[in-house]
């Protein structure tokens, strides 16, 4: 087993996923981060998630990949979920509708 160290040691990583590539994603459940671990060379990428409610809880519960290996988060309080595109390196942000974004929705893709 290789153990990898993060930028910060208080980051909090909540998922893991690999990629067709063989690239480690991770998300943070503390604070608003994607990170990219290229296990070849150990060098960490970090892309700051958009936040939608400052003020509330900006971690993330949930990544997974879709077939067009695409990352997408659920964004905890934010009420919302993110695609991130690995193309284009680019956040696409999905707000639940203003019926259900209360001031404390969990939201979760399973």
């Amino acid at each position: 087993m290789t153990e990898y160290d993060l930028p910060k040691r208080t980051q909090q990583p909540q998922d893991v996923v690999v990629d067709s590539e063989g690239m480690v994603w991770y998300a943070a459940f503390g604070e608003p981060i994607l990170g990219k671990l290229d296990p070849k060379t150990g060098k960490i990428t970090e892309y700051p998630v958009p936040v939608l409610k400052p003020g509330t809880v900006i971690g993330t519960l949930d990544l997974e990949l879709d077939e067009d290996q695409n990352l997408w988060l659920a964004m905890t309080f934010q009420a919302g979920v993110a695609k991130f595109d690995r193309r284009t390196e680019k956040f696409q942000v999905f707000s639940l509708p203003p019926d259900l974004n209360g001031d404390y929705v969990v939201f979760a893709v399973m």
